[in-house]
């Protein structure tokens, strides 16, 4: 008789290797408690209303911490940035050599790509832990190293997903446009990345309203993916998923509910738009102020919808939004 007992699944990895030597975890970090009382959380009703609802119910409780969690991870990557990017260029002043230059840019850039999404996942573990009721600390946001190269790859197959008609709209343009006789949306790229003034032309104009048409419509079948694809954060981090058992396991749970987590991401667009349009009016203060309550919630509301749909049977439909 085999008397070994096998682990126990019934909590998320996270809760069952806090107690571990977590390998991210170890900064000198301050460990601030940023709340969690502890308690189990209730079960989040399954529906757009009910999403939003327990969203705000724990932002109305835990605002410094929501705040404290985006923000932190925000300034501590543009910290780290800022220092990588001083160090290099006072390295490649002190070689001068030309030859080293394109390594050094490569090095930025690969900074650039994995430090935000380093703390990004420290981010969402953060809020995860909130979400739950369990206790949250600052130094959460630096314990994302376990699973950042899966992160990446994960995100990879996503953004390969959307380049597929992203490109296509966008030949398109180019083609629509080199037929009318105006500029590419390349050389108008070109001149926005040199930060150029642009011509009040018709050709221009014409060039403009293909650029915005074609990043809309990129995003929105971003959008469009991510509401199949879009828990693959939370599972390799919560449940140390690989990156095809992230998407496999997104895929199950969002079967007959695309819907409504479509509908949820582009409520969240749709409240960032909002609060951005003071800028358009010269508010910037307004805008920038709005910005900083309206992204941390829109986060928790990626990690509340998580922890929806991870504690429900996958066969079981959505609930009614009346």
């Amino acid at each position: 008789m085999d008397d070994r007992t096998p682990p126990d699944e019934s909590e998320p990895r996270d809760a069952r290797d806090d107690a571990k030597v977590d390998a991210g975890a170890t900064t000198g970090a301050p460990e601030i408690d940023l709340g969690g009382d502890g308690k189990p959380a209730e079960l989040i009703p399954l529906s757009v209303r009910g999403i939003f609802r327990e969203t705000w119910s724990i932002f109305a409780a835990a605002w410094p911490a929501c705040l404290v969690i985006y923000w932190g991870a925000t300034a501590s990557s543009w910290l780290i940035m800022t220092i990588l990017t001083l160090t290099l260029a006072s390295f490649n002043a002190l070689v001068a050599d030309p030859q080293i230059t394109p390594f050094l840019e490569f090095l930025r850039f690969l900074g650039l790509v994995v430090i935000p999404a380093w703390l990004g996942i420290g981010q969402n573990r953060a809020y995860l832990k909130l979400v739950r009721r369990e206790p949250a600390a600052f130094d959460d946001l630096f314990g994302g190293w376990p699973w950042l190269l899966t992160t990446l790859l994960a995100l990879g197959v996503v953004l390969a997903i959307t380049a597929v008609p992203a490109l296509i709209s966008f030949f398109t343009g180019e083609l629509m446009l080199d037929r009318r006789g105006a500029v590419s949306m390349v050389s108008l790229i070109h001149k926005i990345a040199e930060t150029e003034m642009i011509p009040q032309t018709p050709e221009y104009g014409a060039a403009r309203t293909a650029l915005s048409s074609v990043l809309l419509l990129s995003y929105l079948v971003y959008l469009a993916v991510l509401s199949r694809l879009g828990q693959y954060p939370f599972l390799v981090l919560d449940r140390d998923a690989d990156v095809l058992e992230a998407h496999q396991t997104s895929l199950r749970w969002t079967r007959g509910r695309s819907g409504m987590t479509l509908r949820i991401y582009l409520i969240q667009f749709g409240i960032l738009m909002i609060a951005a349009m003071p800028a358009a009016v010269d508010l910037m203060p307004v805008a920038l102020v709005a910005m900083s309550f309206v992204l941390p919630l829109t986060c928790l509301s990626s990690a509340v919808l998580y922890q929806a749909l991870s504690s429900r049977d996958p066969a079981e439909p959505v609930e009614d939004e009346d």
